[in-house]
């Protein structure tokens, strides 16, 4: 993981450094970062503390994401941080 602006990030909220995954065969960009709805990504990771079935939502997202960034700032400070993505039952 890198934190780095990225040259895509919409107005709002301000740009600011987000977490990057690196050296992800096959794939680019790939973010992690707040946001409610699948036009709000281009295959970057959303964060929520819930999701809608029924709307593909993801619910609560700035509660999630705020104390994830202090714990991925904390942790890459401390060394490399590996990431693992495992999508249950085909999640999309």
């Amino acid at each position: 993981i890198i934190f780095s602006i990225s040259s895509g990030y919409m107005a709002w909220p301000p740009p600011a450094p987000r977490p990057a995954l690196v050296n992800v065969p096959m794939f680019d960009g790939i973010r992690i970062h707040p946001g409610n709805h699948p036009r709000e990504t281009e295959g970057c990771i959303l964060v929520g503390l819930r999701r809608s079935v029924a709307t593909s939502e993801v619910l609560e997202s700035r509660l999630a994401f705020n104390p994830l960034l202090e714990k991925l700032e904390a942790a890459c400070s401390a060394g490399d941080v590996w990431i693992d993505i495992i999508n249950p039952g085909g999640l999309k």
